[in-house]
């Protein structure tokens, strides 16, 4: 817990801002999801955007990397939130190993389902930037507040829903 109690310890003083381990975790996890994020939507907007490589397994290590890094940093981020609720260790340490198995268990199925629906794999790498922003503002203390962003979540899916809907009645095929 003392490991875990140290990110908050302050590193250094820049221009009024105190940095921590936990700010430079934030900043760190919030521009690898926007950059992720911006680098998966250019690869979709390419018209010869394939979803398989020739070689699946050459493939298979870097996307569990980036499965891994995400999930630790939103696991640390609710570590961070959690520190006064869970006071062992133990019980933070399974948690973090539960999230990773279960994204890892999920991902191939979530991928498949996105790769079926480009309208909302766009709009899910929209949300990843917006959190990726959301973590970097939280990095140098100009938290978003969440409602906003759960807001601009749901309106995107709300909206995304009413169009599929639209192009249902209009397609007999769909």
């Amino acid at each position: 817990l003392g490991a875990l109690a140290s990110v908050s310890w302050p590193l250094l003083h820049v221009f009024d801002q105190t940095i921590t381990t936990r700010s430079l975790v934030l900043m760190a996890g919030g521009m690898f999801l926007v950059a992720k994020g911006v680098v998966e939507l250019r690869r979709s907007l390419r018209p010869d955007a394939s979803l398989v490589a020739a070689d699946g397994l050459r493939t298979l290590w870097p996307v569990v990397l980036q499965i891994a890094l995400i999930d630790i940093v939103f696991s640390l981020d609710s570590v961070f939130a959690a520190l006064g609720l869970a006071q062992q260790l133990s019980i933070m340490v399974v948690a973090i190993l539960l999230a990773t198995g279960a994204m890892l268990f999920v991902a191939s199925y979530v991928g498949r389902f996105l790769a079926d629906r480009p309208a909302l794999k766009l709009l899910v790498l929209v949300f990843m930037m917006v959190i990726g922003l959301g973590l970097m503002a939280d990095s140098v203390g100009r938290p978003i507040p969440r409602p906003f962003i759960y807001f601009f979540m749901l309106f995107a899916v709300v909206v995304e829903s009413l169009h599929r809907r639209i192009l249902g009645r209009r397609s007999p095929a769909a």
